[in-house]
């Protein structure tokens, strides 16, 4: 994201809407690697400080947008096993993607011109745990959204700006 798409954002006091889905996958190719915990953990508060950044970035950029903080989902609804993903990984770390989550929280709740979009929360029960017709993730990588899934994220962001008009 850093290095190739950050630039490309031109600064303007334009009204704009960004939303940030980021840091699912850097925590799953973390869990993947099975790293000692020390190291999961560094890895986790990296991930966090580059969201944080990410965000200031956006904010310098683009001072009068509205900013839509995505939590990130849990394709094994606290399970901590996706099948077909990670599985020689064991049971996945859920206190690591918790923390980043809270993190998350906290920006979206201190953040001038950001509202929290808990995709996280809405999506608990459409994962690993059901069959697969119920499922909000592709079939071939559950780590992926389906078109359900797309449409529910789309949904979660939807009601947040309908709150945010609310209350605007």
């Amino acid at each position: 994201m850093f290095g190739e798409q950050l630039p490309q954002l031109d600064e303007s006091d334009e009204g704009t809407l960004v939303t940030l889905t980021i840091g699912g996958n850097d925590l799953l190719s973390a869990f993947a690697n099975r790293p000692r915990a020390s190291l999961l953990e560094a890895i986790a508060r990296d991930v966090a400080d580059a969201y944080e950044f990410l965000l200031d970035a956006v904010r310098r950029a683009r001072p009068s947008s509205l900013i839509l903080l995505s939590t990130i989902y849990d394709p094994s609804d606290r399970l901590g096993r996706i099948p077909g993903v990670l599985e020689d990984a064991g049971k996945l770390p859920l206190e690591v993607l918790d923390g980043m989550n809270d993190r998350i929280r906290r920006l979206a709740a201190g953040t001038p011109n950001a509202a929290l979009a808990d995709v996280y929360a809405h999506f608990l029960g459409h994962g690993a745990s059901v069959p697969e017709e119920e499922r909000w993730y592709w079939r071939r990588s559950l780590i992926e959204p389906n078109a359900m899934g797309a449409h529910e994220i789309r949904r979660v962001w939807r009601d947040v700006l309908d709150e945010e008009e609310v209350r605007g």
